[in-house]
């Protein structure tokens, strides 16, 4: 947050010298430094000024659960501190997912009158950022909602000989509908929700429409019962042709390495197995699980995305069955 900071209160300052000291002395802002779930706000803006950041207090705070934000034109005096109707109307542009190095999970939104951040800070807690630009007036900003899946298992692509399978778990579920798989931006098919608010379930759906040697773009979507949709990750795979039969359990040196975010790692079976893929750090925490499910024999491959991680050296261990352990060692660098 200092670097954005630094940054944005030097061009609020020029703005101000130049552009805004008549406005300003007629505008008296209001921005809450809290705000927890379920609550309303009304938030008045000032031209060029600086706010402070907006707690997000949830009661599942965490980087896989981000608030779910409403935004109305102007306060309704109807709602819950919303009460101020004599304040002229300002639009909230729309947040898109526009995460970065300092700032894995962050959504951004700008339009004329302002940019609007929102992030998992490296405190642990949700925040919002409100940066106006020559324009005051007032939103309403309601802490609507959670994402409705917690995942316990993060979405994966195996590629295999001719098909790509596509795998996630989720430790709970509440109020979500379904999901919905994308490839290449286009709507593939939708897959019912099976777990609820205490329970999670594993998922599985197999695309055997594809092409040896092209790679894929797979997104998978949360859905809940009001429609409302929540990116929950993007994956590539790449299926392969036939090599033959497989004679030797193996797990391959990923590439590339170092990497920054994406790598491959490969691995064969020899038969049907179970597998479990994971990754760990240093200290022998368990950082990702890329796959737990079964899995053809052949040759196959995931893909591992370290946007959330910090760089440094990672580890990743597959079993299969009991049959075969392997460890390998691979760099993160940003």
């Amino acid at each position: 947050m200092k670097w954005r900071m630094i940054l944005k209160i030097t061009g609020l300052l020029a703005a101000l010298v130049f552009l805004a000291p008549a406005v300003m002395a007629q505008c008296t802002s209001s921005v809450p430094t809290q705000l927890y779930l379920g609550e309303s706000a009304c938030v008045r803006i000032c031209p060029y000024e600086y706010y402070p950041a907006i707690e997000l207090i949830g009661s599942l705070n965490g980087f896989d659960r981000p608030p779910i934000l409403i935004f109305g034109a102007g306060c309704n005096p109807n709602t819950t501190n919303c009460a101020n109707p004599s304040c002229t109307a300002v639009t909230v542009p729309e947040l898109v997912f526009n995460g970065n190095q300092f700032y894995p999970n962050q959504w951004y939104g700008n339009n004329s009158c302002m940019e609007v951040f929102m992030y998992w800070g490296h405190d642990a807690i949700w925040w919002i950022e409100i940066w106006p630009w020559n324009c005051s007036g007032c939103f309403c900003i309601t802490f609507e909602a959670q994402l409705d899946v917690e995942f316990s298992q993060d979405f994966a692509a195996v590629a295999g000989v001719g098909e790509v399978r596509l795998t996630w778990a989720t430790a709970s579920e509440t109020d979500n509908d379904h999901f919905e798989i994308e490839r290449d931006s286009h709507r593939l098919t939708e897959v019912d929700s099976r777990g609820d608010g205490a329970t999670g379930y594993s998922y599985e759906w197999v695309d055997t429409d594809v092409i040896a040697g092209m790679t894929y773009s797979y997104t998978l979507w949360t859905v809940d019962i009001n429609g409302h949709r929540e990116n929950a990750g993007t994956v590539n795979a790449t299926p392969t042709a036939s090599m033959g039969t497989v004679t030797e359990y193996a797990l391959y040196q990923n590439y590339p390495n170092p990497f920054n975010p994406n790598t491959l790692i490969e691995f064969d079976l020899v038969e049907p197995s179970r597998v479990l893929l994971k990754v760990y750090n240093p200290m022998g925490e368990e950082v990702a699980t890329l796959l737990n499910g079964e899995v053809s024999g052949g040759r196959h491959n995931v893909t591992f995305n370290g946007r959330n991680l910090t760089s440094g050296l990672y580890f990743y261990t597959i079993t299969a069955g009991d049959h075969f352990t392997a460890t390998r060692k691979m760099l993160l660098v940003k």
